[in-house]
């Protein structure tokens, strides 16, 4: 007999309420359906774990909670079970874009709205995705992820892969979900995601100095400096590339070649000077449409958020800052556009 009590719980951010729209969702929840069968009480899996670093790491995303809930979020019925999983991540995930346009492809959802990729528990039901995609002739980008959220919906728990970040990673990571779980927008996925990525960097500042970490808090920011490089990078990169796909002529063999040295010259010439190892590979790795519109979800464009947040006030309540938000967001047309207004209408 189908648990379909539990079937509903396994949805996160890119399937909430949506198991009669198909075998994907159906199938999806179905795996998840099996990951939870196996979840254990954190404060049990405290009483018995034998590992330090799963026991540190549990005690940590307590701690984080307790954190995140004084700083007004949600943490309702959050980050209350743990999930043992073997391998590096929980999920799958597929983007796909237009290859002469900046569009990504998107998918429906109840309640969440368009999602610009899918996620699957299994990895060769996401290649085998990719792999139908590219045939379309859409370019195709293939990640994992660690976590997921259900935006408040139902009880997140802790995977293990979520357990493998440093302990500034997971702080990010959980400030980052529990931002999701206290306001949504409709607005769109990158507003959602660019928002949530501001705010944990500004709660993760906040919590490192709150347990007086001065260092690991300098450490990330350098780390955020690095990610704010990146971000300007992978934008002039798109745009450079807008502007031939906004050449009218023929989508041929050299059209597709003059892109390709686009992305070249960029990875090769307009290196910026990092101070992580890390983001030198980034680039290196091999870009398209869909890479670059999924990794721009994730590298906000600080200023339009930071600009707001200080008007409203840097050192409230977020989670207060949150629901002004999202009361506002009922009262204009487009909340990106009128963040300016909305510092206006809502200082103080």
């Amino acid at each position: 007999m189908y648990d379909w009590n539990r079937c509903l719980q396994s949805l996160g951010t890119i399937g909430i309420f949506t198991l009669l729209t198909g075998c994907y969702v159906v199938k999806q929840a179905w795996y998840q359906n099996n990951l939870l069968n196996s979840r254990v009480k954190i404060s049990q899996v405290l009483n018995d774990v034998e590992d330090p670093a799963i026991r540190e790491g549990l005690e940590l995303v307590q701690d984080l909670l307790k954190f995140g809930g004084e700083q007004g979020l949600n943490t309702e019925n959050a980050y209350q079970y743990y999930v043992p999983v073997e391998r590096r991540a929980v999920s799958f995930i597929v983007q796909a874009a237009l290859p002469d346009q900046m569009v990504s492809k998107t998918w429906w959802f109840p309640f969440v709205g368009r999602v610009p990729y899918l996620g699957y528990f299994d990895r060769n039901d996401r290649d085998a995705m990719a792999k139908g995609l590219r045939r379309e002739g859409f370019d195709v980008s293939q990640g994992e992820i660690s976590a997921f959220s259900s935006l408040g919906w139902f009880e997140d728990p802790i995977y293990t892969p979520m357990l493998k970040r440093t302990k500034v990673s997971l702080a990010h990571l959980i400030f980052h979900e529990l931002i999701h779980r206290t306001y949504w927008s409709g607005s769109s996925t990158m507003f959602n995601e660019n928002l949530a990525e501001f705010l944990a960097e500004h709660l993760t500042v906040r919590y490192l100095e709150s347990k007086n970490q001065k260092r690991s808090a300098e450490s990330y920011l350098n780390y955020r400096k690095d990610r704010e490089k990146f971000r300007l990078w992978l934008k002039d990169l798109k745009e450079a590339l807008i502007v031939l796909y906004a050449q009218s002529r023929p989508r041929d063999d050299a059209f597709y070649q003059e892109k390709d040295e686009i992305i070249l010259t960029y990875q090769r010439e307009k290196v910026p000077d990092f101070r992580s190892k890390h983001f030198y590979e980034v680039i290196k790795k091999k870009w398209n449409n869909a890479s670059i519109l999924g990794s721009s979800l994730y590298l906000p464009d600080v200023e339009i958020f930071q600009r707001a947040l200080v008007c409203y006030g840097a050192d409230k309540s977020i989670g207060n800052f949150l629901r002004q938000l999202e009361v506002f967001e009922n009262e204009v047309d487009d909340v990106v556009i009128g963040l300016s207004s909305f510092c206006r209408e809502r200082k103080g």
